[in-house]
């Protein structure tokens, strides 16, 4: 008589592997090559293979080269069209970062601050905070298009309206925050992240996810000091109309390749094979708190605090973006920088953040298969010594030591939002990106004012205080990656390895003796 038991195992072997092991390649074979596994890929299978995967990165790219065009001449329009209002002379405001009129420079400073960092983001970010909910939950139910071409729209129509405050340059600066409205209204750079998050976490295996989120952020870390340079060479050769005047121009392209080569549905979304929801639906309160029960769902070995603590990490490290607003206005006040010399700073900025992203990224998230939260965690080490270095530079070229120490600040972002898509169902990818852009709505307009009363208390006395503040929430992030899941908690397997694990327990059979 047989004593053993005899397992039978009816799933292929390959299911047995985590999702942390999987074979996918980054970038999928041409049609072409089907069937040619001994021979190597030619360059057109290559190239063809590349442009297979290109999806939303174009529209993140075009969006960040806007918004690096707005984050030098936007503030330059604000200084300008501020320095008027205040009464000051035509002298003085052409002369304001030469040293000469120190006074003048702070009250000009203080009321930019006011208006741009309290007043614009109450504008663009409390109306976001609900419209990302809205459109987190058309993205899980209708289709994941839309939310992107509708916050490009808003961007392109926010554009149009700093168009009109440069060519009637005597409107009162006031008329830049009614620009801002349909930012708020169609949900921003908020709701495009969502989608871009959402849509992204659908078409790629779940070893490739975190480097294509990584590389759409350095994507868009490319795009601003492009955006910069492009914006400089407009604004030398015809000035400010013609520099707002690409924008809109830029946002026209970006909205027209979203029709032309998004999908409604892309690759294997569960969408396709779900019928067709109405609007209703959407508006429902029960999709409306999908997103708010999706975080808090209980679930299987302890995902739900690893949840938890990336949507906080991601919502703390608004404050980095929000010390951006600053980057500008500090570099004048403390070294006297114009637009020529900043933009060559943030093109070296920028440039050594995209090498950590190329190299160091796809080597440890999809070759060593390193967790997340150590990616993180490196990243969060890496903002915080930027910041301090930053916040504390005697001399300008201290700032560029600074950017060394910052090589790593693309991880986190990333690392985070790979793991939070790995860790939920495709159903619900919509709702916990949601909740993700509705903090990163909330978060500024609360930041936004705090940063601007600590930089207007201590313009005077060290101008570099909000860089120090940020830096040590950044040591805050590092904690929250040690706890969570990065360096020493055990690993939460992803949803999709739970429940093959499920399916594999139910198959097994034991044979009585």
């Amino acid at each position: 008589m047989e004593t053993s038991s005899k397992f039978f195992l009816t799933v292929p072997k390959q299911k047995l592997k985590s999702s942390s092991n999987e074979t996918s390649p980054l970038l999928p074979k041409c049609a072409g090559d089907v069937g040619r596994e001994s021979t190597p890929p030619s360059t057109s299978s290559r190239i063809c293979g590349f442009l297979s995967q290109v999806t939303v990165e174009p529209v993140a790219f075009l969006t960040a080269v806007c918004l690096g065009i707005e984050m030098v001449f936007l503030v330059n329009l604000w200084v300008d069209k501020t320095c008027q209002y205040l009464g000051y002379s035509e002298h003085i405001c052409q002369q304001l970062d030469s040293g000469s009129f120190p006074t003048e420079q702070d009250a000009v400073q203080r009321k930019v601050n006011e208006l741009k960092n309290v007043y614009g983001l109450w504008i663009k970010y409390i109306p976001a905070t609900f419209v990302v909910i809205v459109l987190g939950a058309w993205s899980d139910i209708r289709n994941r298009r839309l939310p992107i071409f509708l916050s490009t729209f808003g961007l392109f129509l926010k554009a149009t309206g700093i168009f009109l405050n440069s060519f009637w340059r005597s409107l009162p600066p006031g008329y830049i925050l009614l620009a801002l409205v349909p930012t708020g209204i169609f949900g921003g750079l908020m709701a495009l992240i969502q989608g871009c998050s959402a849509y992204i976490s659908v078409i790629s295996s779940k070893r490739s996810r975190t480097f294509r989120m990584a590389f759409v952020n350095m994507l868009m870390l490319l795009g601003a000091p492009a955006g910069n340079a492009v914006g400089t060479f407009i604004y030398n050769s015809y000035g400010y109309n013609f520099v707002f005047g690409a924008e809109i121009v830029i946002y026209i392209v970006s909205m027209l390749y979203i029709v032309a080569r998004l999908e409604k549905h892309p690759g294997t979304d569960s969408l396709r094979h779900q019928p067709h929801s109405s609007v209703l639906k959407v508006l429902s309160p029960s999709s409306l708190v999908k997103p708010f029960s999706v975080l808090f769902k209980k679930r299987e070995g302890g995902a739900r605090g690893h949840i938890l603590g990336h949507v906080i990490i991601i919502w703390i490290l608004l404050f980095d973006t929000g010390v951006m607003n600053f980057d500008f206005l500090y570099t004048r006040k403390m070294f006297g920088w114009d637009h020529n010399t900043f933009t060559i700073w943030s093109i070296t900025k920028s440039a050594i953040s995209c090498l950590g992203t190329i190299v160091v990224v796809p080597f440890l998230s999809y070759v060593k298969q390193v967790n997340d939260s150590v990616l993180g965690f490196m990243g969060a080490a890496s903002f915080m010594f930027r910041n301090i270095i930053a916040g504390t530079a005697p001399a300008p070229w201290v700032l560029y030591i600074a950017v060394v120490a910052g090589v790593f600040t693309n991880f986190t972002f990333s690392a985070s939002r790979g793991r939070l898509s790995k860790l939920v169902a495709a159903e619900e990818l919509g709702a916990i990106f949601a909740v993700v852009a509705m903090g990163e709505s909330i978060m500024p307009v609360i930041n936004g004012p705090s940063l601007s009363f600590i930089y207007n208390a201590t313009l005077e006395v060290f101008p570099g205080t909000i860089y120090a503040i940020t830096g040590s929430l950044f040591a805050v992030i590092c904690c929250i990656y040690t706890v969570v899941g990065g360096l020493c908690a055990r690993d939460v397997q992803p949803v999709g390895h739970r429940r093959r694990s499920r399916r594999l327990t139910r198959q097994i059979r034991v044979q009585p003796a």
